[in-house]
């Protein structure tokens, strides 16, 4: 009795044709778990900056702690006196400097800018580092009052 064996061709069309169409669904696979890990990554720093951003507006409705806080004796940082901003506490922000308010807020790791203006858009305070070449910003518009006059608060958080 004689049997017949073939032999398989390891290089065959089908063989070539299902290794591409494997390959091409893995190749599609792995863009799109990275292009999902960007967009994840994305938001987690969006989220991240918009609680920043709100700490950086809380500054201008809370007193701080303790209420009359100077540089020497602060432990939360708040820019308001009796529902008005208090000029006191802004200049003392200059005092205390930035990178030690940064920590205060919290806003680090991101960088953070303000100004106030009065009602003919002339700025009265202005206070953090201006954005540059940032690649996220966040902004928040407020108002306040200051010196029993109307203003405008703008809030920026960059990074």
């Amino acid at each position: 009795m004689v049997l017949f064996v073939s032999k398989a061709q390891i290089l065959s069309y089908d063989f070539t044709v299902a290794s591409l169409v494997f390959l091409v669904v893995l190749i599609f696979i792995f863009s799109y778990f990275s292009y999902a890990n960007a967009q994840i990554k994305q938001t987690r720093i969006s989220n991240d900056m918009v609680k920043k951003l709100s700490y950086l507006s809380s500054l201008f409705s809370k007193t701080g702690t303790p209420i009359y806080w100077s540089p020497e004796h602060l432990i939360e940082i708040g820019l308001q006196d009796g529902h008005e901003l208090n000029w006191t506490k802004l200049n003392y922000l200059n005092e205390i400097g930035y990178q030690k308010t940064a920590e205060l807020i919290p806003v680090i790791p991101y960088k953070f800018y303000f100004y106030i203006k009065n009602e003919n858009n002339q700025t009265l305070f202005e206070f953090g580092v201006l954005p540059q070449n940032a690649k996220n910003i966040l902004i928040i518009d407020r108002f306040g009052i200051l010196n029993q006059t109307f203003v405008n608060i703008r809030g920026i958080v960059w990074d």
